[in-house]
């Protein structure tokens, strides 16, 4: 089942990817793709910002009955440096991570609004790369 969900949220990514005029105007619909395809509460897109050569997010996707919003704002105003934290360790890693415990983690900055929030855990991948 859980092999079965991935194949549709990869043929989702595949698809909007190749419909959208740009990344920017495909990543609402990817992290809402995502999120519907694995039963995720919560998807966020970073992109790298190249002059300040930082991690910004530029969506966020929930679905109406999950109420983000003091985590919602606090994702909104950060951003993160190769290999810092959750987004930056994957951008510097190229490999999915995961942190299951937000709680628990002490290297988790929005941590107090993820537990506000409800939001137990956090999966980070990078973006596949284009073929030349």
């Amino acid at each position: 089942w859980e092999a079965e969900r991935r194949l549709v949220a990869e043929h989702s990514v595949s698809s909007i990817l190749a419909l959208a005029d740009s990344f920017l105007d495909a990543a609402p619909k990817l992290a809402r793709a995502v999120c519907e395809s694995l039963d995720w509460d919560v998807g966020i897109v970073w992109l790298l910002d190249r002059d300040a050569n930082l991690l910004r997010c530029v969506s966020i996707w929930h679905p109406p009955q999950v109420a983000i919003f003091s985590f919602e704002r606090d994702t909104r105003l950060r951003t993160f440096p190769f290999g810092v934290v959750l987004p930056g360790r994957v951008w510097a890693g190229r490999q999915p991570a995961c942190i299951p415990d937000v709680a628990g983690d002490g290297n988790f900055p929005r941590k107090r609004a993820a537990v506000r929030v409800g939001l137990d855990g956090s999966v980070g991948r990078d973006a596949p790369k284009a073929d030349p």
